[in-house]
């Protein structure tokens, strides 16, 4: 039985974009390339349409090459639990109200491995 994760748009990010000059930022880009390249075989990957809108945005260039990354990834729905919980979550202070978006993410339902 393989191990599921949800990937959100930051994980492609560090695969698409260019090496950052920022030592963490660089860091950061290592590791999801070591994990993507070792370990992503051993996980079933989804993500949501959130992740693929947020992935489409910005710059035409790099915004293909994230949507590379995502081809063949299946997507979960975005539930009316999830979109709760997001609410919740900006009403009750725990994230602030410009990571509405990040708190859909949090909630993103994976179907059972």
């Amino acid at each position: 039985m393989s191990k599921t994760v949800y990937i959100e748009t930051s994980i492609i990010s560090y695969l698409a974009s260019w090496p950052s000059r920022d030592l963490i930022a660089a860091g950061h880009q290592q590791l999801t390339h070591d994990w993507w390249s070792a370990e992503r075989e051993d996980f079933s990957v989804y993500v949501s349409a959130l992740v693929l809108k947020e992935a489409s945005a910005g710059d035409t260039t790099a915004a293909s090459a994230r949507l590379q990354w995502l081809r063949g990834i299946p997507l979960v729905d975005i539930t009316p639990e999830a979109e709760e919980l997001s609410e919740l979550l900006i009403r009750q202070a725990a994230l602030p109200e410009k990571a509405a978006a990040d708190a859909l993410h949090i909630d993103s339902r994976l179907p059972s491995s």
